[in-house]
């Protein structure tokens, strides 16, 4: 599988070529177009090497079908297909999982794109405020009137995910094994507690609660 994965790869994946040349000056010992590659180039790598520390699973899971370069590669063609418009690197991979879902070369891995899904949501859990903690005392205090009003609002660290494999053995595992991947319904938590990201999986009850919740 890894040398078909790189042959499909290999197909149509270049990386961004140079643009504005009349923006640079063209002085020896580098002429125009040296000089903005080298920009180019470094752009990207750090673009790649954003991505690869947001998207960890999915550069484990390509890294170990290919090689590195997959995870290059993949990068390329994204940006090709969604070239920043953020000023934070940061906000980059927003679209990533969403390109994985008719990414043609990785077609033989539908997983990917929930793995990225489960990616990004661990990355945003990181970087977003929790709300303080809630505090079940205060509902004894409530009138009637504003237990017909209360609304409950789920911490913006936690993310709910739902996949058609089991994508949480990815997360649990140092060293994944692909063939642990089954194709079995999964409902996930991923969420914030004292630093630390945790992804969890949860029964057919408490996605049940969920969804109502979030609808």
């Amino acid at each position: 599988m890894r040398q078909a994965l790189a042959s499909d790869l290999n197909t149509d994946l270049n990386e961004p070529k140079p643009r504005a040349f009349d923006s640079i000056v063209d002085i020896a010992p580098l002429d125009r177009e040296s000089r903005l590659d080298i920009y180019a180039e470094g752009y990207f790598s750090r673009l790649v090497e954003v991505l690869g520390e947001d998207f960890e699973h999915v550069l484990k899971i390509l890294t170990l079908a290919a090689d590195e370069m997959a995870f290059r590669k993949l990068v390329s063609a994204y940006l090709k297909s969604h070239p920043s418009q953020t000023r934070t690197v940061g906000e980059v991979g927003e679209f990533l999982p969403d390109f994985l879902e008719s990414y043609a070369p990785l077609k033989a891995f539908p997983y990917l794109a929930d793995i990225a899904r489960m990616d990004w949501f661990a990355t945003r859990s990181i970087y977003v405020d929790a709300l303080p903690e809630f505090d079940s005392q205060s509902l004894a205090k409530l009138t009637e009137d504003e237990w017909i009003r209360l609304k409950f609002q789920l911490d913006p660290t936690l993310h709910f995910l739902s996949s058609d494999y089991s994508i949480e053995r990815i997360w649990m595992e140092d060293a994944p094994q692909l063939s642990e991947i089954k194709k079995v319904p999964t409902d996930l938590l991923i969420y914030r507690r004292d630093e630390l990201v945790h992804v969890e999986k949860v029964d057919a009850a408490q996605t049940r609660v969920l969804q109502q919740m979030i609808d």
